[in-house]
């Protein structure tokens, strides 16, 4: 994780980015977003990986909650738009201009930031490009 804005943490709000997942050859490795992080094992992430899956977790201590999960291979490697949208208690998560789920989640004020996602010992590469934040009350 590469968390963003110093500490700075929002509840409502748009976060988009176009990134870039280049990967080896091993087991699933993808990009993601943090949001609603608030510790170490309190966050949720937003993520695609090179076989196409996708999903929403919340993670509460060592637990990950089973959110949004799905597999589309246009979403694999290369370079994707990615959008979450926090409204209140609703998450929006889409992907290349796609809904790609919706979760009922409790609003909570966090931090934001990137990650790179290895489920195996991985070469994986994600690139950030015109990363964005809109928030409001």
């Amino acid at each position: 994780r590469f968390m963003l804005g110093n500490g700075t943490r929002f509840g409502n709000f748009a976060l988009g980015a176009v990134v870039t997942l280049s990967a080896g050859v091993r087991g699933p490795a993808g990009c993601g977003i943090v949001f609603r992080f608030t510790s170490e094992t309190d966050y949720t992430l937003a993520y695609f990986d090179q076989d196409g899956e996708f999903g929403v977790s919340r993670r509460t201590g060592d637990t990950f909650s089973p959110g949004i999960s799905g597999v589309n291979s246009p979403f694999s490697t290369g370079q994707h738009q990615m959008l979450i949208i926090a409204n209140d208690d609703v998450l929006y998560y889409y992907l290349d201009g796609v809904l790609v789920g919706m979760l009922e989640e409790t609003a909570q004020y966090g931090e934001i930031g990137i990650a790179v996602v290895n489920f195996e010992p991985n070469t994986t590469n994600c690139t950030y490009n015109n990363l964005w934040l809109w928030n409001w009350e």
